[in-house]
């Protein structure tokens, strides 16, 4: 009997249908967010409703801004890498090596590959903070400075953070270049 009744219950369990949790992307958290913002935002007074697209405004103008001149500022880290390394592979060069063989030149094809590193690392942070998309998490209309305010500290956070991810690039270059 106690056979028959987990035989059934393996049954049931096996052709039960099976619940499939799909991965939740950051696009799903976005569009979530933002449906969340429009419902909250209907309910604001129409003068309140302009004050956050304006602070949203500007804030999406500052990150724009922002990230355009450390874009700028990787590239041209990456095309000084890239011609101090074009001098270094100049044939001349590339002969003498071969006669006279350092270990300081091994550290050099290493501190480059390092530097290169960095500013990819870098760069991909500048692009993924490029695409960030800043929505308010509204607690109300009299919190509305408040919640402006937030918005605001996690943009400069977010903004510092990514500096610091770009000196650190910065750094690896100039080792490089004054390494000889």
């Amino acid at each position: 009997m106690r056979l028959l009744i987990s035989l059934c219950v393996l049954f049931i369990i096996l052709l039960s249908p099976i619940q499939v949790q799909a991965r939740v992307t950051v696009a799903d958290q976005i569009n979530e967010q933002q449906a969340s913002y429009q419902t909250a935002v209907s309910r604001y007074s129409v003068a309140n409703q302009q004050k956050l697209k304006n602070l949203s405004e500007q804030i999406s103008q500052v990150n724009k801004n922002y990230t355009d001149q450390l874009e700028r500022t990787l590239t041209i880290q990456g095309q000084i890498l890239d011609e101090y390394q074009s001098r270094e592979d100049d044939p001349k060069r590339i002969q003498n090596q071969l006669l006279y063989h350092t270990p300081r030149d091994q550290l050099s094809n290493g501190a480059v590959e390092k530097a290169r590193y960095w500013l990819t690392f870098a760069q991909e942070a500048v692009a993924y903070q490029a695409a960030h998309q800043y929505i308010f998490n509204l607690r109300g209309e009299s919190a509305i400075k408040a919640d402006g305010r937030s918005l605001v500290n996690q943009l400069k956070s977010d903004l510092k953070i990514l500096t610091q991810k770009a000196l650190n690039a910065q750094i690896m270059v100039k080792k490089v270049i004054n390494e000889k």
